[in-house]
Parts: structure tokens; sequence; C-alpha cells
């Protein structure tokens, strides 16, 4: 994660993020023009924030360049003082404070939920209602079923919208359908795997949100699904 410097001391919150479509508004280059408008700094002023040049922030400003790396997206969001998965299109609200957003209705919790740790946890938990022992547990968003589950984003294939370490929440009694976000269990690997499905002439892909990886054709793999993703719960430092 990008690292800022700070002379006060910092609070940790909690980001909730619900997730129905991606990009539901706008383009990511619009929402930086916007946030850096409302901030009232140039672009070369804020490609000295965050170590790029000023032709790199009018490219994205433009949607000339629309692949962006996490690191930057963070950086971006740091400098703009916004809430990181806004700029990169979800609904969340463009500010920061976790308060505002718990303020406004978007975070309201109900009990906890279970962070499963791997693909077996993921099996045992839809078979049998079981759970590792001492199995962590996380603050449970409204909307969730009773079979909801949670599990912990390990690598960069849905970057930069699902940063690593962020928490994924999955209901699996939730249908999946073109263009949904779900979390499969393909037979021979060791361990689950989470993208957005794509249904093309009644083929089923799964497609990274990160470029720099292939889709996989599902109906060529015995697979098992696993459930829908529902929201994503990011722990972040706010000034």
């Amino acid at each position: 994660m990008h690292a800022v410097k700070h002379t006060e001391p910092r609070e940790s919150s909690t980001l909730t993020v619900k997730f129905s479509k991606l990009n539901c508004m706008d383009t990511l280059g619009n929402r930086i023009k916007k946030a850096r408008s409302d901030k009232g700094i140039s672009q070369e002023q804020l490609a000295i924030k965050i170590g790029v040049t000023k032709s790199a922030v009018s490219q994205w400003e433009n949607n000339v360049i629309r692949k962006m790396e996490a690191d930057n997206l963070l950086a971006l969001a740091d400098a703009l003082n916004v809430n990181p998965y806004w700029l990169a299109g979800s609904r969340a609200h463009s500010f920061k404070s976790g308060n505002e957003i718990r303020e406004r209705g978007d975070y309201t919790l109900h009990g906890k939920i279970h962070l499963l740790p791997d693909w077996q946890s993921i099996i045992d938990w839809l078979d049998t209602g079981s759970v590792p022992k001492n199995s962590k547990t996380i603050d449970k968003p409204a909307g969730c079923g009773d079979r909801t589950y949670a599990l912990t984003v390990r690598s960069d294939i849905m970057a930069p919208i699902f940063p690593r370490r962020a928490y994924i929440i999955v209901d699996p009694d939730r249908p999946f359908r073109h263009g949904t976000l779900i979390v499969v269990h393909i037979a021979g690997w060791n361990e689950a795997t989470f993208r957005k499905l794509i249904i093309d002439a009644n083929q089923m892909y799964l497609e990274p949100l990160n470029k720099a990886y292939d889709p996989i054709k599902l109906s060529e793999h015995d697979y098992r699904y696993c459930g829908r993703v529902i929201n994503m719960i990011m722990e972040f430092d706010i000034e």
C-alpha cells in the first residue's frame, strides 16, 4: 500500500463497499479530474504529490490510459483525500471518513460472519456449517444471507479495485449471472478463485480485472460455485 508521511496520529477505520455493477458511476478519468478540481490543485501539482509526470495525470483524466496499478490508485486517493474505491468506480461516497460512511447508512452492521482461511474451509462451511477452530470473524454488513462468509484477497488478479488484504463478502445463496463477481473452486486447484463471470454464447469465462492475467474458460473445467461477491471491506488509516 502506498506509504504516506503524517505528523499527527492516525486512527484505523473500516470501509465497506457494495458491488452490484463495476464502474457504475462515470469513468476513472472523470473522477480524478473532479476530485482534483474540488481540491483546487493543478495537474502538475497532483503529479508532484504522487511522483508521476504531468502527462500521466493528463492521460488518466482524459481516459487515454485506462489501466492503473493499485499503488498509483491508492496514491491518487491519498493525495486527493478521497475514497479509493469511489475513485476506482464503486458506489462508495467520495469522502474517506468511516464515521461519515456510517452516518449515511452505507455501513450497517448486523452481527458477525466468519473469515475463512482457504478453499477447504469454504467447502466445509457450505456442506456442514463447520468452521476451523479459532476462526476469525468480521462485522457483517446489511443484506447478507445466513450462510454468507468472508475471504481475504491474496493476489492482484482483481486489482486495482480489489487490492491484496481486502476482505470480500460472499453470499453462496445468491445466483450468478453475466457480469457478477463470483468465487469458484476449480477441480485440481489448491485454492478458490475470485473473478468476474462472463457468459457469451452459452460459454462461461472467468475474467480478471487485472489484464496481466488471462481469462479462464470455465466450461472446460469441473468446478464448484462457492458464491457471489456482494461487498468488500477494507481496513485503512485515515487522518
